[in-house]
């Protein structure tokens, strides 16, 4: 196979934390092309001009990612102010891996050369996907463009994004409408979504959809020690910390808590996540919380090994979202034996039919009362989690990556 990666997302995370759910494919997405292509090719925009990787140089990328050692940086980037100093070493150390640096469309022209038969460009992120770039494959005459939506929430909630990012994204799909051949949507629901906004934006488009459910890993917990903060039970709210997720009601249910319990009947809430869209309200009330650091206790920067920690520390996993796009740490929590109290929203009623407790996300009393009676309960799930409805939930990356590439639905 053919195949150029666009990894803008996936650079621009080496200095983050704990990798998102966008992350995670995107470091799949890395790993199979590696083990798939025989000579893949892989592609960063900076600024103006794509940075182009051959194996080698991606290899030693990600040997730089996991060690941290980066190049000094020289020449123009010591000047990119707004960067971080640690961001900066990064672009040096990728200008002396990078085989060219030019427009993409030179660089599409380049390899053509070098490939033999058809090639695709997969962008499995939202990153990088301007008109610029998105003209610049078909300049160039790529044989077919392939982009992963994992939602449309700047779209249909604004009022949870930034105005920027809102205005960004809609412009971003309609690049996508006009010159992508294939969108892989990571749910039915978010399949649909995109499908309403493309009639609207490009009623003429010939884009295809597809939907392919994400590959959900499965916590050891057994080679973990569970997080131990005091005797009392713990809940884990998993993802990123802002409003759309709805934490401001979880605030509210633990002040009541303190209102109308002993200190002893009230449980641990574990907020695990970098924290996102900033609202001055909802920082302000989780940083004054009077429960904070007694019940309620945040966790910025966990690996994967204190993720699962957290996760075995738990009574269930809270996810009481407004919207999302899919909700992998659901699946994950159900796969090791861990409940699931989740908002009665579609796409949580499309993936977890019959295994997760379905609240509407405004029932704050509902959830108060539901909370306190798991905290009574055994880890122990009472109901086994039912996978049999979706067969990707169970397979690996490479199936994934298989079924995306063959334009076959993941769970056909």
């Amino acid at each position: 196979m053919n195949l150029i990666l666009d990894i803008t997302r996936f650079v621009s995370r080496f200095t983050m934390g704990h990798d998102t759910g966008i992350d995670r494919v995107m470091r799949a997405a890395v790993l199979d092309a590696l083990d798939r292509c025989e000579n893949p090719y892989f592609v960063y925009r900076s600024k103006r001009v794509h940075f182009l990787f051959d194996r080698h140089g991606m290899q030693r990328l990600l040997r730089m990612s996991e060690t941290n050692q980066w190049q000094r940086a020289r020449g123009i980037d010591r000047l990119r102010f707004k960067r971080t100093k640690l961001f900066r070493r990064i672009l040096t150390s990728m200008r002396d891996l990078a085989l060219m640096q030019a427009r993409l469309a030179e660089i599409i022209t380049n390899l053509r050369g070098q490939f033999d038969g058809p090639f695709t460009y997969f962008n499995p992120s939202h990153s990088n996907l301007s008109d610029s770039t998105m003209s610049d494959l078909k300049a160039g005459k790529c044989d077919r463009v392939m982009v992963m939506i994992h939602d449309v929430i700047p779209i249909d909630f604004p009022e949870f994004c930034n105005p920027e990012v809102s205005q960004r994204f809609d412009r971003m799909l309609g690049n996508v409408a006009k010159y992508a051949d294939q969108i892989i949507c990571n749910s039915e629901y978010t399949e649909a979504c995109v499908q309403r906004v493309i009639r609207v934006k490009n009623p003429r488009s010939v884009c295809e959809t597809s939907v392919h459910y994400l590959v959900h890993t499965v916590p050891d917990l057994d080679s973990v020690m569970a997080l131990h903060i005091n005797d009392r039970p713990s809940f884990l709210c998993l993802g990123t910390i802002e409003p759309r997720k709805n934490i401001q009601m979880l605030l509210n249910i633990w002040e009541n808590y303190g209102k109308t319990l002993p200190t002893a009947d009230i449980p641990n809430l574990l907020l695990v996540g970098k924290r996102g869209w900033e609202t001055q309200e909802f920082f302000h009330s989780l940083d004054n919380h009077p429960m904070r650091g007694q019940h309620i206790f945040e966790y910025n920067n966990f690996s994967d090994q204190q993720v699962a920690s957290a996760l075995k520390a738990s009574k269930a996993l809270l996810f009481p979202s407004y919207v999302e796009g899919f909700g992998l740490p659901a699946i994950e929590a159900l796969a090791c034996g861990r409940d699931v109290i989740c908002s009665d929203i579609p796409v949580f009623q499309e993936i977890l039919p019959r295994s997760g407790e379905f609240i509407p996300a405004t029932a704050q009393n509902r959830w108060a009362e539901t909370i306190l009676r798991y905290a009574s309960k055994n880890n122990t799930r009472t109901v086994d989690p039912v996978f049999t409805d979706m067969p990707a939930f169970v397979i690996n990356w490479t199936h994934f990556f298989n079924s995306v590439y063959s334009n076959h639905r993941s769970y056909d």
